[in-house]
């Protein structure tokens, strides 16, 4: 084959690679004399940082749907624009095993951080600013029995996560979750809760840097799976006189290696720049 003709076929070939991998590229940062220069979009540091080569954009029907309804309008004052991006941490499937409750995550829960540099310190900061989750129905219900919740609709358990706070480290391939679990029954009252504000069920998860996936989308979002295995559960409280009974049920309190998490999130971040 003549020398040209082989010189662009390979330059044919290597141009979708390109193209696709472009939307989770690092950027050069660059900014206007005497500004600083805007701060790297989080997701993209993770997907350099971890060498993550895989697009899903052939996959965008099973993508979860992303809303930036709940970004504050505004940054916190003093705060650089330049510094912040608005994240969305979206877990769609995975299962959190608490004593003998095995949960799967039927439901989308969206998390919405303010992310941005502290102007004091420098330093990265977190902000939680919105929770939406859905309640889900506790398999086997109060007795633990497949099919009782569905002969006796009493019987019948929905968990429902209320996050506190979020520690999210991408650079360092983790995210922190203060949360508790609300447990929904008629006669459980409106305050069962497994883990509560002086206690709460903290998770450290850890990323798994060989399911990261990138997903050529604008702005760019990560797949990753998360696990964390070390985690205590402490007992459930406000569910008046039935206490013992839910505790007896779900076997909390739990020490940590008792339990488990395993989630799928979908990480995304819009910068305010």
């Amino acid at each position: 084959m003549n020398r040209n003709i082989r010189r662009a076929a390979t330059a044919a070939l290597a141009l979708p690679l390109g193209l696709g991998m472009a939307a989770l590229a690092v950027p050069a940062a660059s900014a206007a004399p005497g500004k600083p220069a805007p701060k790297p979009n989080p997701v993209q540091q993770l997907a350099a940082k971890a060498k993550v080569r895989t697009t899903l954009s052939a996959k965008a029907a099973e993508l979860p749907p992303v809303s930036w309804r709940d970004c504050p309008g505004v940054v916190p004052a003093g705060v650089n624009p330049a510094t912040a991006f608005c994240m969305l941490l979206i877990t769609n499937a995975g299962e959190i095993s608490m004593g003998k409750i095995q949960q799967p995550i039927t439901g989308t829960m969206t998390m919405t951080l303010l992310n941005y540099t502290d102007p004091a310190t420098g330093e990265d900061r977190s902000k939680l600013v919105k929770v939406r989750a859905p309640k889900m129905r506790v398999p086997g219900g109060a007795l633990g029995i497949p099919g009782s919740d569905d002969l006796v609709p009493l019987l019948r358990l929905d968990a429902q996560t209320e996050v506190d706070a979020v520690d999210l480290d991408l650079l360092n391939m983790r995210v922190g979750l203060t949360m508790r679990v609300k447990v929904h029954n008629p006669l459980l009252g409106n305050n069962c809760y497994i883990g509560s504000k002086e206690t709460p069920v903290k998770l450290n998860l850890a990323i798994d840097p060989t399911k990261l996936e990138g997903v050529d989308t604008q702005p760019p979002m990560l797949k990753a799976v998360a696990n964390d295995n070390a985690f205590a559960v402490p007992a459930a409280k406000g569910c008046g006189l039935v206490d013992p009974i839910v505790n007896w049920r779900a076997s909390l309190p739990s020490a940590a290696g008792a339990n488990k998490a395993t989630m799928t999130s979908y990480v995304v971040g819009k910068p305010y720049a």
